[in-house]
């Protein structure tokens, strides 16, 4: 493991983020076949955002999230999307009121993924909402699931994975 990290500190700083992610899930892994950990599921992916609003918007139109709740901590606004029909599956947004200039002050996520049932068709949606894919057409995941990336309204990287 020693070695792993040393390996991983000559990386940039997205590159060494998405390998410690990857490291801790393997330990994670690991901890959850041996019973060690009492993790179920992921319970939500939280985004750091430019506009809370403008990013409800988008991810209740384009994307068929509901809005949960909101809230004001006073020094960020939250909200809690979930997706319709699957409450289980929920997104956090928030935006940061007192340091504009670094919106990344506490981490990046690389992409979220959204499962969904037919890739062509979600496509097909999204390209009639005015939403730029980064492809032209799907590509095929390590698993070979059909999978296309794409940039919600705040440049966060965003991928449909046909289940």
């Amino acid at each position: 493991m020693l070695d792993t990290l040393r390996q991983i500190s000559n990386l940039n700083i997205i590159k060494r983020l998405s390998m410690i992610i990857l490291l801790c899930v393997g330990i994670l892994e690991n901890d959850l076949r041996r019973g060690n950990m009492g993790i179920k599921k992921i319970e939500h992916t939280a985004l750091i955002v430019k506009n809370l609003e403008e990013s409800i918007e988008f991810y209740e139109k384009v994307l068929n999230f509901q809005l949960r709740t909101t809230a004001n901590t006073g020094i960020r606004k939250l909200a809690f999307l979930f997706i319709k029909d699957h409450p289980e599956a929920e997104i956090e947004l928030i935006e940061e009121l007192t340091d504009k200039e670094s919106p990344y002050i506490n981490g990046v996520i690389d992409h979220i993924a959204f499962a969904v049932d037919n890739i062509e068709e979600t496509i097909k949606d999204l390209k009639e909402k005015g939403v730029p894919l980064l492809s032209e057409q799907p590509n095929l995941t390590a698993a070979g699931k059909k999978t296309i990336m794409f940039k919600g309204i705040n440049g966060e990287l965003l991928q449909l994975i046909e289940s």
